[in-house]
């Protein structure tokens, strides 16, 4: 399980996330950030290690052309549809079946992506909070109300902030952990 925190500040983009891989009844310690820079983006990852890894080593971003006239089109438009590519001829991309049948389906995450922090969800919505912060995984929701809490205490750092979320999460939600030694806040 996871939880995977971010916030844009004065145009940059912040991002965190804890380190453990969890089935609810055992847990291994990731040595690997869940977060990482993929060329221009900031990406951080929850659910399926497959998910992250392949974005993380096989994926090429896709060009950006004068066409794309936002980065939110840019975003929707070329950089999720080659995900689902990519994920389709890697076997991950799921179809699922009953009420939403034909639905596809991949991971969560969030990106970072020129002065913008998007959520993009498991089938591939792409979502721009309007608040500057957001989370994703099992702990988001305890990670928000810190973020939302914190948000405005401009004694705070972008990485404090991203860390009491953290903690609090960590403390909350069973299945979030943070390897306080690896703790690191990536900046886009």
């Amino acid at each position: 399980m996871t939880c995977i925190v971010g916030m844009v500040v004065n145009k940059r983009v912040y991002m965190s996330g804890d380190h453990i891989a969890t089935n609810l009844w055992a847990e291994t310690h990731y040595n690997k950030q869940k977060v990482f820079f993929k060329d221009e983006f900031l990406i951080g990852i929850c659910g399926s290690f497959r998910f992250g890894q392949l974005l993380e080593y096989t994926w090429v971003p896709p060009k950006r052309t004068r066409k794309d006239k936002t980065d939110l089109d840019y975003v929707i438009n070329k950089v999720v549809p080659s995900w689902m590519e990519l994920y389709k001829k890697h076997g991950f991309l799921k179809t699922e079946t009953g009420e939403d049948n034909g639905r596809v389906a991949g991971g969560t995450l969030l990106l970072g992506y020129n002065s913008h922090l998007y959520t993009v969800q498991d089938d591939f919505s792409v979502i721009e909070d309007s608040r500057g912060y957001d989370a994703v995984g099992c702990g988001e929701e305890v990670a928000k109300g810190a973020l939302y809490v914190l948000h405005d205490n401009m004694d705070m750092s972008p990485e404090e902030k991203l860390r009491k979320a953290l903690e609090a999460s960590e403390q909350l939600c069973a299945p979030v952990k943070v390897d306080w030694d690896k703790f690191v806040v990536f900046k886009l």
